[in-house]
């Protein structure tokens, strides 16, 4: 049973980019992240998953998701922050 005291196994957040909204989540218990832009009508156009210690997100929105490097690196560090106050 949770209590209110009890951290949640995992988190997430989503942020409004130029392709779309993402989601950028983290698996706490096994330590991985997850990435999803979705359409308009709100299905994955392009999605990415990876280890949360061997992960360069920035890297990945830009690369694999097709983020401006500007925007990735805002989206990965606000989400950096975010996820090191959890863990």
């Amino acid at each position: 049973m949770r209590t209110d005291d009890d951290e949640p196994a995992s988190l997430s957040r989503l942020y409004a980019t130029s392709l779309g909204h993402l989601e950028v989540g983290l698996n706490i218990e096994q330590s991985y992240v997850f990435i999803h832009l979705f359409d308009a009508d709100g299905g994955v156009t392009r999605n990415s998953a990876d280890e949360w210690d061997q992960i360069d997100v920035a890297d990945v929105l830009h690369r694999e998701i097709g983020l401006s490097e500007p925007e990735s690196r805002v989206i990965a560090e606000k989400f950096r922050v975010v996820a090191n106050s959890k863990g």
